[in-house]
């Protein structure tokens, strides 16, 4: 049998409990919601459902627009290198841009990069090389700004006994 309030079934030896039929008290919310998690960014949205026909690339070959097969050694080396440096430039605008994607995400959810295990981002740049002060005799091509470590020609020749100052240039 059936309460036609309630879709359950009651068992034939007891009657339906009234404490059932009393609303249940909303459990309490928590204080802060997480924030609802943000859209994946476009390039992992589905394909087209429509088929799409076997590009060249499968094939082993990719459409240019132009053939290789008339281009001579040095034509296809500055192809080569061209492709390499936009290869990097490709590359270095992605990482940027999925570093913006991962820094956003992180602070969506409350985090900062530091708290999800990156590293802060190293300048490439070093401190501008001062002037070369001292100039090994023996070999012009070496010098040295008389900062830091001294290199081991002005060692040896403070060794032989050499002023410093001999060196100067």
């Amino acid at each position: 049998m059936t309460d036609s309030k309630d879709p359950r079934p009651l068992s034939k030896t007891t009657a339906k409990p009234e404490a059932a039929a009393a609303p249940k008290p909303e459990a309490a919310k928590p204080v802060a919601e997480p924030k609802a998690a943000p859209e994946k960014p476009a390039a992992t949205k589905a394909a087209p459902e429509k088929p799409a026909a076997e590009p060249k690339e499968a094939q082993g070959t990719l459409d240019l627009g132009f053939s290789l097969e008339g281009l001579n050694i040095q034509q296809l080396a500055q192809l080569q290198a061209d492709a390499a440096v936009r290869f990097a430039e490709a590359k270095k605008a992605a990482l940027v841009d999925a570093r913006r994607a991962v820094e956003k995400l992180a602070s969506d959810w409350g985090f900062s990069m530091l708290e999800l295990g990156f590293q802060p981002v190293k300048s490439k740049s070093k401190a501008p090389i001062g002037a070369p002060k001292y100039r090994n005799p023996a070999d012009p091509a070496q010098t040295w700004t008389g900062t830091g470590r001294k290199p081991q020609w002005i060692l040896d020749a403070l060794e032989k006994g050499v002023d410093i100052e001999t060196m100067k240039i």
